[in-house]
């Protein structure tokens, strides 16, 4: 699993020089902001790009990932949008937010900010 740019440009030789294992490339970042980065990334990402058609596959966490490095050369097969996130249910009613407030022994009115982290 190959998962920045420069990993990525030299995953396909590493596989080479150890033997036949699968290697899929794991993108985690959109391009629309490329320019702004270092040469050396740039030139990883080109070659990133061209290496991806030997690979076994290439996992994307957003569609926008996916659209910037096909633009860019990525190969468009045996790719796979895993998204980022999770799926936020709908808001509770009021009811159900002011028992979970009562709950947690908050008051009613204030906003409450919630960080969700591993």
């Amino acid at each position: 699993m190959a998962w920045m740019p420069h990993a990525q440009a030299i995953a396909p030789l590493v596989r080479r020089l150890i033997g036949s294992h699968r290697v899929v490339f794991n993108v985690r970042q959109t391009l629309e902001e490329l320019a702004a980065k270092p040469l050396h990334s740039r030139a990883c990402i080109s070659i990133a790009a061209r290496a991806s058609r030997s690979i076994d596959a290439v996992v994307y966490n957003s569609e926008r990932g996916r659209l910037d490095h096909v633009a860019h050369g990525y190969a468009a097969r045996r790719e796979l949008v895993i998204g980022n996130g999770f799926e936020v249910p709908e808001p509770p009613s009021d009811a159900e937010r002011l028992a979970a407030r009562r709950a947690l022994g908050l008051p009613a009115e204030p906003p409450v900010v919630l960080f969700v982290g591993r």
